[in-house]
Parts: C-alpha cells; sequence; structure tokens
C-alpha cells in the first residue's frame, strides 16, 4: 500500500506535472472568453484542488504554492467563482 502511495506522489508532484498545470492556467485565462476553452475550466480547477489534497507534506510545499499561485492568478484573469470548499 506504501508503495502504491509513493509512486502516485511521485507522478503528480514533480515539476513536469507542475509546469503543465501551470501552462494551462495561463492559456485558459488568457483564452477564457472562448466556448471550447471553457469547457477545460472545471477540470483545470478539480486537477489543481485534487493534486494539493492528495498529499500534504511539508516536502510538498514548494510545490502546493506553485500550484496555488497558478489558481489565484487564474481566477484572478478568468473572474470565474470557484468554489474549493466542500462544505
Amino acid at each position: 500500500m506504501y508503495l502504491c502511495v509513493q509512486e502516485t506522489t511521485q507522478t503528480v508532484y514533480n515539476w513536469q506535472f507542475i509546469h503543465s498545470v501551470s501552462l494551462w492556467t495561463r492559456i485558459i485565462a488568457e483564452l477564457h472568453d472562448d466556448e471550447s476553452i471553457q469547457s477545460l475550466i472545471y477540470p483545470l480547477t478539480q486537477t489543481i484542488i485534487g493534486t494539493i489534497k492528495s498529499v500534504v507534506m511539508v516536502s510538498t510545499l514548494v510545490i502546493v504554492s506553485q500550484l496555488l499561485t497558478g489558481f489565484k492568478n487564474f481566477v484572478l484573469n478568468t473572474h470565474w467563482l470557484v468554489v474549493c470548499s466542500e462544505h
């Protein structure tokens, strides 16, 4: 069980994944008026929120802060309301 969690963590918490999410947040923030791009907003937000929730350790705080910064800029540029809480 621990090996599976460790592999999943290494798959998600790497810089290639973080940079690709950052790229998509910038693309969608710039082109958010296009109808075909608007359909990508929900999956992107769910990917970011799911990644942040998956494993929170001290060693991943830098990566989580990168995700939150991209998420914040994405929300500010698109002016979309994104609910992040489950309650």
